[in-house]
């Protein structure tokens, strides 16, 4: 079920990615039929081309920033689905070592890199687990120490 979530969440993203393309595309095109008609207005009315060449700037201005805005969004929705790609290796490890219910060494070793293990002064640890998937945030336990590990 979270899997199918997290499918129906980036479909959506992508879906509101390329409605925004498409609404900017549109625009672009909008502003440049404006940009014709005020040509075709400045050729009739000479007296004040000035005024048309400003208004026909501002739109080659507007043009310029959503054609910006349209790369911005494509290499966000790129940098995007490359996330993704890490995400589904991290969670097919993570489905195998849910579907086997235990934690194999192999797997272990595919989803930690390192472990980081430090005794305290006052005999605590301090344990630091360096993943090989991307995972967010981080989460500190305190394990208070057993008699075990204190005859150690």
């Amino acid at each position: 079920l979270h899997l199918c979530d997290r499918r129906q969440r980036q479909m959506c993203i992508r879906d509101r990615y390329e409605r925004q393309i498409q609404q900017l595309n549109d625009k672009i095109l909008s502003l440049r039929q404006q940009i014709e008609d005020l040509i075709i207005e400045r050729i009739g009315d000479r007296e004040h081309a000035q005024v048309y060449n400003n208004m026909i700037t501002k739109r080659e201005e507007e043009i310029s920033a959503i054609e910006k805005r349209i790369t911005d969004l494509r290499e966000y929705d790129k940098i995007c689905k490359q996330r993704k790609e890490q995400l589904k290796n991290t969670t097919q490890i993570l489905d195998e070592i849910l579907s086997e219910g235990t934690i194999s060494d192999i797997n272990l070793r595919m989803l930690v890199k390192r472990i980081f293990i430090h005794q305290n002064e006052d005999k605590s640890l301090d344990i630091r687990f360096e993943m090989n998937g991307e995972f967010n945030g981080t989460v500190s336990v305190f394990i208070e120490p057993t008699e075990e590990l204190e005859s150690a």
